[in-house]
């Protein structure tokens, strides 16, 4: 036998085992996950020695993740931009790796934590260089825009300042005095408007939208022009107001008709408002707008499922498969649960049980953490339809786990014993 026989698949799953065991007694995780994972693949490998590994590969890939962990705060103890984002890469490794729940939630946390340390910390740079703050502020005026601004001086940038920093109150006051002594107003009812509905007065704040809308000229406003009419358009969904919120989204797509946000957002909200026809209609103007050489998948998503809707379910699947294809060609495993979820479930409907547990399980292992019990459930019971008991027992088990209430462990339970 050839040196790269006994390398490559000559053991029998007994010494697959004994050579996994001798690393995983000897903390040498790596090597102890990947002959475990050989163990249970090997052809003559029994279903306790099967499910021996599976357990053994599960523990290593905790240890493995609980490294990464300890890595990472050590990491973001330093302090420094390059550290944090080392440490941001070790968490991103320990959340591909972890096999345990409470694992992956230790790790989404610390994830969250590290993000608001950075988030902290650019808002301190900008807080230290107010200059660089209004640079990138500014970045999205009109010429028209820059030039009012510049009118009314540093009580403006202060201003600005203060609304991007989480003190609207002040950014507010001090907007509605320059605008006590403007002569010409325009972008500035903008500005008083996005004040007022970040402090939540929203009927003024609309009202002042409708009047910065008003002062320009139907060339004009750009980038606040189309977010005017979406605050606008959110307002009247709010309040139940379908053709009000149809029209301020379709002046968003005539401010802006080569930007697909205007689209998606009316093809989303004609979706869940049941006109899914007419969902389509947009999306299908969004994607020509964005062009097929560059398609983009939160789009693809929102066709998919408009097409579901409208009982096109087999045209819904394809296109919902073609989200999942672009995520998976990124080698990206987390994915996304509106797209995942309702694809298992068109799968499932249509009799494609083994896709539907398969969409399940990958759900199960990302980071959709408030739905986790639900992932682990459905996979577990169509795997148990589709005479799979030992992957099955496994999501049951992580749903039992993970149930919130006795009503849903009862239910994982129940499954488990063959209920």
């Amino acid at each position: 036998m050839s040196w790269l026989g006994k390398i490559f698949g000559a053991r029998s799953a007994s010494e697959w085992k004994q050579r996994a065991d001798e690393a995983f007694e000897g903390k040498d995780y790596g090597t102890a996950k990947l002959s475990y994972e050989s163990a249970r693949d090997a052809k003559d490998a029994t279903t306790d020695q099967r499910e021996h590994a599976d357990a053994r590969i599960a523990e290593s890939r905790d240890h493995l993740a609980r490294a990464r962990l300890a890595e990472a705060e050590r990491l973001a103890a330093e302090d420094n931009s390059a550290s944090l984002e080392l440490a941001r890469s070790e968490i991103r490794s320990a959340l591909e790796i972890a096999a345990s729940p409470a694992l992956l939630e230790l790790a989404r946390s610390m994830a969250e934590r590290l993000e608001r340390t950075q988030v902290r910390a650019r808002v301190q740079e900008l807080a230290d260089d107010e200059t660089e703050l209004i640079v990138a502020i500014s970045g999205s005026w009109e010429p028209e825009q820059a030039e009012e601004y510049e009118a009314y001086g540093d009580a403006l940038t202060t201003a600005l300042t203060d609304l991007h920093q989480d003190r609207a109150p002040q950014a507010l006051e001090t907007f509605k005095k320059l605008l006590e002594t403007a002569k010409d107003p325009h972008y500035l009812h903008f500005e008083v408007a996005r004040a007022l509905f970040v402090t939540g007065d929203h009927e003024a704040g609309a009202e002042r939208m409708r009047t910065f809308l008003k002062s320009i000229g139907p060339d004009e406003g750009g980038e606040a022009k189309l977010v005017a009419h979406m605050e606008l358009a959110g307002l009247a969904k709010l309040n139940g107001n379908f053709d009000g919120a149809v029209a301020e989204l379709e002046s968003a797509i005539e401010a802006m008709p080569e930007d697909p946000r205007p689209y998606l957002s009316l093809g989303v909200f004609l979706r869940k408002e049941g006109h899914a026809s007419e969902a389509i209609e947009v999306l299908d103007a969004a994607q020509a707008v964005i062009g097929e050489a560059k398609p983009e998948w939160r789009v693809l998503q929102e066709l998919g499922l408009a097409h579901a809707a409208a009982n096109n379910e087999a045209r819904g699947v394809e296109l919902l498969e073609s989200v999942i294809q672009m995520f998976s060609g990124q080698r990206l495993t987390d994915l996304p649960p509106d797209t995942a979820a309702p694809l298992a479930a068109l799968h499932e409907r249509r009799g494609n049980k083994g896709r539907a547990a398969d969409l399940y399980a990958s759900l199960a292992r990302g980071t959709d953490s408030a739905n986790l019990y639900s992932y682990c459930f459905a996979a577990g019971r169509l795997l148990s339809e589709l005479a799979q008991p030992d992957d099955a027992r496994r999501h049951l088990q992580q749903a039992v786990e993970l149930a919130s209430n006795e009503e849903e462990r009862s239910a994982a339970e129940a499954l488990l014993s063959g209920g």
